[in-house]
């Protein structure tokens, strides 16, 4: 935090006094920024804690920095996260991380994220505990910070992702290289949190397979963007909507649709993954630089 303070805060409020920083000054604080999300995210939390803290000493009557989300900024537009939707390319992502300089968990941890189209944070802090690997599925519980708590009521406490073969191998393989390891996590590290960052994956794309097309998060765009133009032979659409949406943990139709049988939705969806899953393994890397490990 003392780097963001020395780099983004000093040069533009730190000659006043603090009582006569207004809305404005932060707004031309922070506005540099918008191009750079997470950075944005650290400087106005940095500043919120500054000012709460100004506020309870009485060293100011208000606290000036937004207190929505970074969209609260008028002028701030969010920024769709970069995807690759182009199947040859996709294809050449996973022989990439397969095939570029990565930590084991590192990779492993991608191309479970690449196959499952899930979030990076579900991915990161994984379990043991969450997957029949007998059965194929992975039963996430709706932990703040991982999963939807506001899917509660439709959906349970959990929400399950059907895996394919080609995943419950990779996981079996990953499994046999931790024998030694005694953590119940997927991908434990010597992080703060005990299991591998979000930064981790994010590098994997822009360091190592030098990409500003695509991110981590990315593969949910991917995931659904080919889904719903696939079609088959017949000219159909291969998969239902709600079936993809549901992949994705999205909340879909009314009350009814929500009560729709789960159990034949879980098989459809198994089929679904493993359509996704056997698109992405379909082809081979044509040139990937190796960089450092992650």
């Amino acid at each position: 935090m003392k780097s963001k303070y020395r780099d983004h805060i000093f040069p533009h409020i730190g000659e006043f006094p603090v009582s006569r920083i207004d809305r404005e000054k932060i707004n031309n604080l922070l506005e540099p920024l918008e191009a750079k999300p997470a950075t944005y995210k650290k400087v106005r939390s940095l500043l919120n804690m500054m000012f709460e803290d100004a506020v309870t000493t009485s060293k100011t009557e208000f606290n000036p920095v937004p207190r929505g989300r970074i969209r609260a900024i008028s002028n701030y537009k969010a920024k769709k996260l970069p995807a690759i939707t182009n199947l040859p390319k996709l294809q050449n992502l996973i022989a990439g991380i397969n095939r570029v300089n990565l930590m084991p968990e590192v990779r492993t941890a991608a191309l479970l994220q690449a196959y499952t189209a899930t979030r990076s944070q579900t991915v990161v802090a994984a379990r043991w505990q969450e997957f029949d690997l007998t059965n194929g599925l992975w039963t996430i519980p709706r932990d703040k910070g991982r999963m939807k708590l506001s899917d509660k009521e439709k959906y349970g406490e959990a929400f399950t992702i059907p895996l394919s073969k080609e995943v419950v191998q990779l996981l079996s393989d990953w499994r046999q290289t931790l024998r030694w390891n005694n953590s119940d996590l997927l991908f434990p590290s010597t992080s703060k949190q005990g299991y591998i960052t979000i930064e981790a994956l994010t590098k994997v794309y822009k360091l190592r397979l030098g990409t500003d097309e695509h991110c981590a998060h990315g593969w949910r765009s991917s995931f659904s963007t080919l889904a719903h133009e696939a079609i088959s032979t017949d000219g159909k659409a291969m998969f239902r909507t709600d079936v993809i949406e549901r992949c994705l943990d999205h909340v879909v139709g009314n009350e009814v649709t929500q009560a729709y049988n789960r159990g034949e939705l879980l098989e459809l969806r198994k089929q679904l993954m493993c359509w996704w899953c056997g698109e992405l393994r379909s082809s081979k890397v044509s040139e990937i630089k190796e960089k450092q490990t992650v």
